[in-house]
């Protein structure tokens, strides 16, 4: 169950052997928002984190994996280049992603690059998840920062349970697309 720190749901969705093989690839800069999702997610998922900036030009296999998220902090309402220029070079047509951010105030155009990106190889994006962010970029950080408090405790465990639902829908091989992006202040 979600927040026990076990594995069991996904091992019960899969058998006693078999799990959904997930490889992140992401870039958590500034205050590391996005790494603290993504920390939340693997603490209960088996899926292999990768720091887009420790892997340089090498390219991971992607078709070893059963989906492959992206993922990112957003500065200046884009995604963060090293995973732009990371998605554009090796990402192969027809892959099966899912998309997951933060930012100072997320949106749907914070993730149009990727997306243009991924419709260009046909990949198959199954969902996105995004809230907000803690900065504290001049001059906000005179006042201390904004978005303080961010990503709170809820929205680290929406992150957990939006990746169990993929879990789930990779399960049952009932796929829909979801966007949850949460924009409380």
């Amino acid at each position: 169950p979600l927040g026990t720190g076990t594995q069991t749901t996904i091992i019960n969705l899969f058998g006693e052997d078999n799990y959904l093989k997930t490889a992140i690839i992401y870039c958590s800069r500034h205050q590391g928002n996005t790494k603290k999702l993504l920390d939340a997610i693997a603490a209960q998922y088996p899926v292999e984190l990768i720091d887009v900036r420790e892997i340089g030009n090498n390219n991971i296999d992607w078709q070893y994996y059963d989906v492959v998220g992206i993922a990112s902090g957003v500065f200046m309402e884009k995604f963060y280049k090293p995973i732009l220029q990371y998605a554009a070079r090796h990402m192969p047509n027809d892959q099966r992603i899912f998309i997951i951010f933060t930012s100072g105030a997320p949106g749907a155009a914070r993730f149009k690059k990727l997306k243009e990106i991924a419709d260009a190889k046909q990949a198959a994006i199954l969902g996105v998840y995004g809230c907000r962010g803690y900065y504290n970029f001049f001059p906000v950080s005179l006042f201390g920062g904004g978005r303080q408090g961010h990503p709170t405790e809820e929205e680290i465990a929406g992150a957990v349970a939006f990746y169990a639902d993929l879990c789930r829908q990779f399960a049952e091989q009932d796929f829909h697309y979801q966007e949850i992006i949460h924009t409380k202040i």
